[in-house]
């Protein structure tokens, strides 16, 4: 799961160094994502982005990865359900 991470993240332009993968894998062995994906997805954009303009992209790698969301169009559909029919949230 995580190499698939690693791999979405540089298709979508992140330039993630080897060390700062690494870092990361370090924070999981220590345990500072306490099993949590809300923890771990703070703790992976602190870690691997290194401007706030990058935060998009670290955003659509991780929804792709982890939440299964593979395409803009995909996105903008889940959001404008959301906000057209709260409902069906």
């Amino acid at each position: 799961m995580f190499v698939e991470f690693f791999d979405i993240l540089k298709a979508k332009g992140l330039k993630v160094t080897l060390s700062e993968w690494l870092t990361l894998q370090e924070a999981l062995d220590k345990g500072l994502c306490n099993s949590s994906l809300t923890e771990f997805y703070y703790v992976a954009r602190m870690i691997l982005v290194k401007s706030e303009t990058e935060y998009d992209k670290f955003d659509l790698a991780f929804e792709e990865c982890f939440k299964g969301i593979t395409s803009d169009n995909e996105i903008t559909a889940n959001g404008l359900d959301g906000w057209i029919n709260p409902d069906l949230e």
